[in-house]
Order: C-alpha cells, then sequence, then structure tokens
C-alpha cells in the first residue's frame, strides 16, 4: 500500500517540493502528530469517499468476496503492477480510529459546553439533574457517526475517563467562580470607596471635572477614574496654574483596597522667605508636604481627613507658585532688586540686610546654618494675604503685593530702630544723672499690622506711640505714625509735622542734646569752683571758667554714643562714651572735675 501511494504521489506526511536535475526528490519537513493524522484523513477521504456506509457486516462480505476472486485468478505476471489499495481491514481499523478520535474529541466538547451552561445559567442545578445545552448536539455535525459497540472494558474506561474529566472542569469552573467572587466583591468595594470619596470632595466644595484625554480601559470605574480630575487650584489662578493643579485617583488594588490621589510631584516645592542679616538667616517655618492619602487610616473618617488634608497641602503648594510668579514679574520692575531667576528673587533691604524668596523642595527647605523665625513667618502670611486681596481686585493698577511686603519689613526695621535709638538716649541721659529719664513704646501685633494692608481705605497707614522722657521738666510725649517706609508724622503736643525716619532721629538726638546740656551744667555748677556755667543756645554747649580761663563742654551725640569735647584756649580734649563701653556716673563726675576745677 505504501509504494502504491508513492506511485500515486503521496509519501505520508511529507509532500513533493522540487525535483532537481539530479532526480532526487526533495521533501518538507515532517509535521506534529496531529497535522500528520489531518493530512492523513484528508487524503484517504479524497481518495476513498464516503466510508460512512462501511460496517462489520459489509467488511465480511467484501473479504469473502475478494477471496473467491482471488482463487479464480490465475498467478499475476511479473511485469503486472501489484495491487496496493487498502484493504477491508485496513479500511475498517481506520474507521474505528476516526471514531474514536471523534468520540474523544465529542466527550471534550460535550464537557466544555457543560461549563459554558453552568457559567451561563441564572438558576441554581441540582447534582443528578440533567442540564439543557445551549448548543444543541445536531450543530455539532459529529451524532451521524454510527460508532461500533465497545466491550465493557472500553465502556468502563470511557466512563471513568468522562466522569474523572468532567469533575476536573467542575472543580477548576468552581476555582473559576470563587475568584470571580472575590473579584467582583473588591472592585464593588472599590466602586463604593470611589464615590463616597467623590460625594465627599463635593461635600467639602472641591472641583470634580472631566479629563480631556479619553483612554481606553477594560473596566468601567477606572476609566472614570481616569477621566474624573480633582482640581485644587483655587478659582482666581491663572489658567497655566489651573491645568496643571489637578490629579487623579488611582484605583488598582492595593493592600488596603481604597482609592489614592496621584499629586503631580512638582506640587512639593513651597515658597520659602528668608532675611540675611551678615551671616546670620532667618528663614519662614516649612510647610506641609502634598503627600498622598494615608494608607493606614484605620477607618473611613481618617481616611476622607487625610484625602482632604492632602488636597489643601497640595493646594497651599499651588497657590504658592501662583503667588511666586507675580511676585516675579513685580520684581523685575523693582530697581532694589539684585537677582532673579524662575525659582529665585534676591531684594537689597539696606547695606546689611537682603530679603530672598524662592521655591524649594521640602528636603532642601531648611539648612544647617538657618534658623526659623516668628518674624519671617508673619512676613510670608502676609504676603500671602495681600496676594489674596489682590485677587479681588484684579482691575486696579495699584495692586503691588512686593511693594506692600517691603513697606512692611521697613516699618519693622523703623520700629527696632526706633526702639533702640530711645533705648540709647535715655541710657545716657542716666550716665548724666538724669535718673526720670526713660521711654516706652505700644506694642504693634503682627495681626494689626497685617490688618492695616487689609483696610480697604486709602491710603493704609501703620499707627503706633512711644513716650520718651528727657528728664524732669523735659517730658515730651510723641505719636508716631508710618504713612510709607520713610515718612512719619510725629505728633508732639499741639504740633503735627510731617518728617522722616532720618529727620525723627536728627530731632531725638536734638532733644536728647538740649537734656544733656541741662544736665552737664547742673554736673559742673555742683562741683564747688563758684564758677558760673551756662548753655549757649548758639553753639549748643555749657561754658564756664577754670582760673580765668573760658571752657566749653559740648555733647555730640552719634550713632555709637557721645562724645563730650572740651575747648579751652589751649586744647581740646574728647572723652567718648560708647554704648558698648559702659562708663559710671563717677567715672563721668571725675573726668568733668579735672576739666571744671
Amino acid at each position: 500500500m505504501t509504494n502504491l501511494l508513492e506511485i500515486q504521489g503521496y509519501h505520508g506526511d511529507r509532500d513533493l517540493v522540487d525535483i532537481p536535475e539530479t532526480g532526487e526528490a526533495i521533501y518538507d519537513e515532517p509535521q506534529d502528530p496531529d497535522t500528520e493524522f489531518a493530512r492523513t484523513l484528508h487524503r484517504i477521504w479524497q481518495e476513498k469517499g464516503d466510508f460512512s456506509q462501511v460496517s462489520s457486516n459489509s467488511l465480511l462480505e467484501d473479504q469473502l468476496r475478494e477471496l473467491n476472486d482471488d482463487d479464480k485468478q490465475s498467478e499475476p505476471e511479473d511485469d503486472q503492477p501489484r495491487d496496493d489499495s487498502l484493504t477491508a481491514n485496513d479500511v475498517l481499523e481506520l474507521k474505528q480510529s476516526v471514531l474514536r478520535n471523534l468520540g474523544d474529541a465529542q466527550n471534550e466538547l460535550a464537557v466544555a459546553l457543560d461549563v459554558v451552561n453552568l457559567l451561563l445559567s441564572d438558576t441554581p442545578r441540582h447534582l443528578n439533574e440533567e442540564m439543557q445545552l445551549p448548543i444543541p448536539k445536531q450543530s455539532l455535525g459529529v451524532a451521524s457517526i454510527e460508532t461500533t459497540e465497545l466491550t465493557s472494558y472500553q465502556a468502563l474506561k470511557k466512563s471513568k475517563i468522562s466522569i474523572t474529566t468532567k469533575t476536573e472542569s467542575l472543580q477548576s469552573a468552581a476555582d473559576i467562580f470563587e475568584r470571580a467572587s472575590t473579584q467582583i466583591e473588591q472592585v464593588n468595594n472599590q466602586n463604593d470607596t470611589f464615590w463616597s470619596d467623590c460625594l465627599s470632595l463635593r461635600d467639602n466644595n472641591w472641583s470634580l471635572i472631566p479629563s480631556s484625554n479619553i483612554r481606553e480601559s477594560a473596566f468601567d470605574l477606572e476609566k472614570a477614574a481616569k477621566d474624573l480630575k480633582v482640581s485644587y487650584a483655587i478659582d482666581e489662578a491663572s489658567n497655566e496654574i489651573k491645568s496643571v493643579s489637578t490629579s487623579s485617583f488611582d484605583i488598582k488594588p492595593s493592600k488596603t483596597g481604597k482609592s489614592k490621589l496621584n499629586i503631580p510631584s512638582r506640587r512639593s516645592k513651597r515658597l520659602k522667605l528668608s532675611i540675611i542679616n551678615g551671616s546670620t538667616v532667618e528663614i519662614c517655618s516649612p510647610s506641609k508636604s502634598s503627600d498622598n492619602i494615608d494608607d493606614l487610616a484605620q477607618n473611613e473618617n481618617e481616611r476622607i481627613t487625610s484625602l482632604l488634608d492632602s488636597l489643601n497641602n497640595a493646594q497651599d503648594a499651588s497657590f504658592d507658585e501662583d503667588c511666586f510668579a507675580d511676585l516675579l514679574t513685580e520684581a523685575n520692575q523693582i530697581p532694589i532688586v539684585i537677582t532673579s531667576s524662575a525659582e529665585f528673587i534676591a531684594i537689597e533691604l539696606d547695606a546689611n540686610r537682603q530679603l530672598t524668596l524662592e521655591l524649594v523642595g521640602e528636603e532642601e527647605f531648611i539648612k544647617d546654618d538657618e534658623n526659623i523665625s516668628v518674624k519671617c513667618d508673619v512676613l510670608l502670611f502676609g504676603l500671602k494675604l495681600l496676594r489674596l486681596r489682590s485677587y479681588r481686585n484684579r482691575a486696579n493698577d495699584t495692586n503691588q503685593v512686593m511693594k506692600n511686603l517691603l513697606d512692611l519689613i521697613h516699618y519693622e526695621s523703623f520700629l527696632e530702630d526706633l526702639k533702640s535709638l530711645f533705648a540709647r538716649m535715655t541710657n545716657l541721659l542716666k550716665l548724666f544723672n538724669v535718673l526720670e529719664a526713660g521711654y516706652y513704646m505700644q506694642k504693634t501685633h503682627a495681626s494689626d499690622i497685617l490688618g492695616v494692608f487689609f483696610d480697604e481705605k486709602m491710603p493704609s497707614i501703620i499707627g503706633t506711640q512711644a513716650q520718651i522722657n528727657f528728664g524732669r521738666g523735659s517730658n515730651k510725649i510723641m505719636n508716631l505714625t508710618l504713612n510709607s517706609p520713610n515718612t512719619v508724622y510725629v505728633q508732639s503736643g499741639q504740633y503735627l509735622q510731617r518728617t522722616t525716619i532720618s529727620q525723627l532721629k536728627t530731632l531725638v538726638f536734638s532733644d536728647t542734646e538740649v537734656a544733656l546740656l541741662n544736665a552737664i551744667r547742673g554736673i559742673c555748677s555742683g562741683l564747688g569752683n563758684k564758677s558760673i556755667w551756662l548753655i549757649d543756645e548758639i553753639d549748643r554747649c555749657v561754658i564756664g571758667k577754670k582760673a580765668e580761663e573760658q571752657i566749653s563742654i559740648r555733647p555730640l551725640i552719634t550713632d555709637k554714643g557721645c562724645d563730650l569735647i572740651v575747648h579751652s584756649i589751649n586744647k581740646q580734649e574728647v572723652f567718648s562714651i560708647s554704648s558698648n563701653t559702659p562708663v559710671y556716673n563717677i567715672e563721668l563726675t571725675n573726668w568733668l572735675r579735672l576739666h571744671v576745677n
């Protein structure tokens, strides 16, 4: 039979590819067993046609007929071709093989259909209840094949195989149901958490906006979470800030099964205010970072609180970025700005002090040589409040946050300088036995200073009251009102005059010199030299005589203290009283006695 197939062009599982000039045939490579069986079945089907009517009885008759024909025919000649076609036994064996494989395939398909029917069924099934297949058996194209009767052993083996296969399939289906139930429960919990978080955000006035990016997703909830954004930028912020101030939900399965907010990393930079005075650096307190929702929250209230805190911190960072952008625009128009960049501004306050504003990350907010200052916290808080006020008056071109901030800093510096001036002057008077000398300054609270900048009345003013006593009979009360960093209104008694800070300093020096002249005249008159001491209002000195020689003593007040200049005919001496070097009354009295007596 094999030779016959080769003669007819069949070579088992191989196909003839080419016959070169050498005459040696080239065949394709052997295929896998399933392919070989399919090709053999196809070849036989093409050769023999339909053999569904072949049975054991018909094959037995064919065999007897072939035997009778062989007996009648003579021996074939040597050169006559031999008949290698399929015999009845070959056809019967092939039929049994085909039917056996088709029967196994039918059993497997029946089990698969049982599982499909079980998955698609909405009603529970009993163990022994026969299931109706959603696909009729007649559509399988296999039921029309008549199989041979199986022996008892073959039937038992086949039933065991079917039962085992079906049991395993049912167990596998049960496992699938268990996993599906767990996943469905998890998805339902995530769904409830997601929409509960969305409602909580809306209850707290957070904006939920649809995303402009359309993304394909396998799950509706994931698609909704990706398409729904949470906007944490303030309504008055610029469109550029709003476009990047959005967060999305991450509902991927986690250990806690809770949704989280994905906030961009750029929201971790916060606004930092520093004042550099020589080697001393004062900074504001660091702000909280915009971390994601806390996974360790024990209940829903803690989780919602953590979610809201995360959004609040992110909004603070977004506001800091928007605030710095406007400050940078305004700072480029201020002459005293010494340097500026995309995230840094430096302003020269005076010869020794420098103000810096910058956007920095949480990890680099505080350096080793920097100290947290309450003053910087107040200034930064005031800056943000001024920025919020400017949102309400965008149409007003006079909204200058940086200018008001500098005014606030200069006012604070002015109060410190004024307090230091009063302290030095009263201490100097006490050295000259003016025991009644003293001062008082009303404390200006930070809330009062910041509240001035929110007054809708213009111009904004800052007021305080200061009192200095230059001695008995020289008590003077001055009401000081700051209108700008360099302009002060001074009210003394019934007189009100407008002056600058430098002019106020000169005024205080002048009143102190008058008190010193009276004190020096009293000391010199009490030394017992029987000399008459007078005050020269023109030369601002005390004059008298020493052994018929006229002497003048002039106090000269400086930033460092006071110089007593003694003039005589032959010489001039200076006695310096420094604020850094304490001088006792007895030392000053002995020096005056030396030059007067």
